[in-house]
């Protein structure tokens, strides 16, 4: 769901830093809010639960704030069973930590990064948009 944003991404203009593993995109986000600058992420739901050890040691622990677009697979419009329980980490993992703002992935408001900037800035930590396959 995120492949075409990210090709964007790269062929674009906009600083764009790939990462092998999604604790060090956490990293670099709180590196950039560090540095007053914003950050987005790009990650499935099993990668962001892969990274929450950096998420609540950095992110959470210094209120740095950035975005994090993840896809949540597993939902009830994406039932593939080897997806199921990522939905279901996500939801008893991350839920608890932050709050999780979830959209349709195929209606996104043109306004939706900006506002969790906003969001983030004025909570003082990450926002966390989850993007899901609509009915």
């Amino acid at each position: 769901m995120l492949a075409e944003t990210i090709r964007l991404c790269a062929a674009s203009d906009i600083p764009y830093i790939p990462c092998a593993r999604e604790e060090e995109c956490i990293g670099v986000a709180c590196g950039a809010a560090m540095c007053g600058e914003r950050a987005v992420v790009l990650v499935q739901n099993a990668g962001l639960l892969n990274s929450l050890g950096a998420f609540a040691t950095m992110a959470l622990r210094y209120q740095l704030p950035f975005v994090v677009l993840t896809t949540n697979r597993g939902v009830l419009a994406d039932p593939n069973s080897y997806d199921i329980e990522k939905f279901m980490a996500f939801e008893a993992s991350v839920k608890p930590l932050t709050p999780v703002f979830s959209y349709p992935a195929s209606n996104l408001p043109a306004d939706l990064v900006l506002a969790a900037f906003k969001w983030a800035e004025a909570a003082r930590r990450p926002a966390v948009i989850a993007l899901e396959k609509s009915l």
